[in-house]
């Protein structure tokens, strides 16, 4: 099927910009089959803003169906895709970015080296309740550096609500988090440098709480963080996922 659909809520506004979006070619894939709840796959194209400077990938968006108020969380996942783009147009003018051109790139099909894409992950998804994680990746010189931003919906599949973090994850054992992350730099080849995450990021499960990356996956809380080794390349920036119980058990001297 082909149709110009403008996924992104706030299109009317890019093409203020100057912002043009091709055709797009939308395939619907049940990824999940769990009888009336399921999640659908909203296939977009590849497209390109010239007033952004800024090409997004083909993406994947996804799309709520069969649970109570479906339609608003599918207008809020597009609405956070939608800020990203206009957060990246702001980038530009903040910080006086010029357009790049390279003689050498032939048929590249943007006019600058910078582009972002759209996916999601399902964590969880059962009869009860449903975890999704949204990102987004942005490559802004067309080298090795990337970013990434990720945001964690948990939804109540029965009633259609949101799943609130409970407030004990703020009162976790930080020591314990610190070193699981210290080992999960360890364990994975980078040393054992990095010892102490909150001396470099202080306030890191409150801003995870804000921020909304922390999920409900099989039954536990877990934050993602993306940390940088600050004595290593962008090859080493790393998604960690930190698991909360363990550490809200260590902060009440459960075993």
């Amino acid at each position: 099927m082909k149709n110009p659909l403008l996924f992104f809520s706030v299109a009317s506004l890019l093409a203020l910009l100057g912002c043009t979006q091709s055709e797009t070619h939308v395939a619907r894939l049940n990824v999940v089959d769990l009888g009336p709840p399921r999640l659908d796959t909203l296939i977009q194209d590849r497209w390109y803003c010239s007033e952004c400077h800024l090409e997004v990938d083909r993406s994947k968006v996804p799309e709520l169906r069969g649970i109570p108020n479906a339609t608003a969380w599918n207008d809020s996942i597009r609405a956070v895709f939608d800020q990203e783009i206009l957060d990246t147009y702001k980038q530009w003018q903040e910080y006086g970015e010029e357009s790049y051109t390279d003689p050498t790139c032939g048929g590249c099909y943007s006019d600058t080296a910078a582009y972002m894409s759209f996916g999601f992950d399902v964590l969880t998804f059962t009869d009860s309740m449903l975890c999704l994680q949204t990102k987004r990746m942005w490559y802004p010189h067309g080298g090795n550096g990337w970013s990434s931003a990720y945001r964690l919906w948990n939804i109540d599949v029965r009633t259609g609500g949101e799943i609130p973090i409970p407030e004990w994850v703020r009162a976790v054992d930080i020591a314990a988090t610190d070193k699981f992350i210290s080992d999960f730099f360890g364990d994975n080849g980078f040393g054992n440098f990095y010892e102490c995450h909150s001396c470099e990021a202080p306030g890191y499960i409150d801003r995870l709480i804000r921020d909304h990356q922390i999920g409900l996956i099989d039954g536990e809380w877990v934050g993602f963080e993306m940390i940088w080794p600050t004595t290593h390349g962008h090859a080493n920036k790393q998604i960690v996922e930190i698991p909360l119980n363990r550490s809200e058990k260590a902060a009440h001297g459960h075993d």
